[in-house]
């Protein structure tokens, strides 16, 4: 049976070819799993990849908005500032050409007072501010 031998490993290296050819039919479980799976971390991270380019398209159009909304009130500010400066120093300019000085001064002062505390702090220069205006007549 030295001949019988070569001819047994020709059959085995045969067999083998012929599993390795169905194998690719056949694959393994564990080989299948792995397939699988890539293809859903594959879905799962272009998926990830899509979600977080809407999330920096949102971010954006954001930041956007929120500069050309700050630049919008920093504008309506200034324009509120410079027509509140207007008219300040025109009340100003007639402030200080009618009247007595210390009409001037008392018109400047709020005699009335909101707050009691504050009223009964202020009452002494009210009242001697009040004395001078009467004084300058």
């Amino acid at each position: 049976p030295p001949h019988a031998q070569p001819q047994q490993e020709e059959d085995e290296e045969e067999d083998e070819e012929e599993a390795a050819d169905a194998e690719p039919a056949e694959m393994p479980p564990l080989v299948k799993w792995e397939i699988e799976n890539r293809e859903r971390i594959l879905a799962k991270e272009e998926a990830a990849a899509e979600e977080l380019r809407k999330v920096k398209v949102e971010a954006k159009a954001s930041v956007e908005q929120f500069y050309s909304e700050r630049s919008e009130g920093i504008q309506s500010t200034r324009q509120r500032n410079l027509s509140s400066q207007d008219e300040f120093c025109k009340q100003r300019d007639t402030l200080f050409t009618s009247g007595q000085i210390w009409e001037r001064v008392v018109s400047l002062i709020d005699l009335k007072g909101t707050n009691e505390k504050r009223q009964q702090r202020l009452a002494r220069m009210r009242q001697l501010l009040l004395t001078l205006k009467n004084e300058a007549k």
